[in-house]
């Protein structure tokens, strides 16, 4: 009875191979990054804060939870954007032991410029196809997104198991 589940197993194991291979390479035709521009200097995790901090500010916390990290590690971050003077601490309105992060004004500028450059160039992708592609490729993209989050993330397995060596 195995015999039919292999064949289905292999297309699977061919289909991630090939999304494996697509998927960078059109992160990558979508969003190069134009000589010059300041974002293309920052590593990778600092312009994920930048990028999350484009939507307000944020606690050390929040910020932690939403890109998977310490709190430390997101502090540390912070520390670095803000020598860059990309982001800056402000105080908590109503708790003043309690700082949030922002962008600074250059920061927003920044990500904004970069928001719209991107945008730009999905959108002269996008011409390139009929409005049915568009709603299909779109249908597609979010339907794989969906399935993603139904198996845990690689940082959620990280946990489990030192939470699993912790309890031996």
């Amino acid at each position: 009875m195995n015999a039919p589940a292999e064949p289905a197993r292999e297309a699977l194991t061919d289909q991630a191979r090939q999304l494996e291979d697509l998927l960078p390479r059109l992160n990558r035709r979508l969003f190069e990054i134009p000589p010059g521009d300041p974002t293309g200097d920052l590593p990778l995790a600092q312009l994920r804060v930048c990028a999350f901090l484009l939507g307000g500010p944020s606690g050390m916390t929040a910020l932690a939870e939403e890109l998977d990290i310490s709190v430390s590690a997101a502090t540390q971050l912070a520390d670095r954007l803000e020598r860059a003077g990309l982001v800056q601490r402000i105080p908590d309105p109503i708790d003043r032991r309690i700082r949030h992060i922002s962008l600074t004004e250059h920061g927003v500028d920044v990500m904004e410029t970069r928001q719209r450059r991107r945008i730009s160039r999905v959108r002269e992708v996008l011409s390139q196809l009929g409005q049915d592609e568009c709603a299909a490729a779109l249908s597609a993209l979010t339907t794989l997104l969906d399935a993603s989050r139904r198996i845990p993330s690689a940082q959620d397995l990280h946990e489990g198991s030192q939470s699993a060596g912790e309890r031996v």
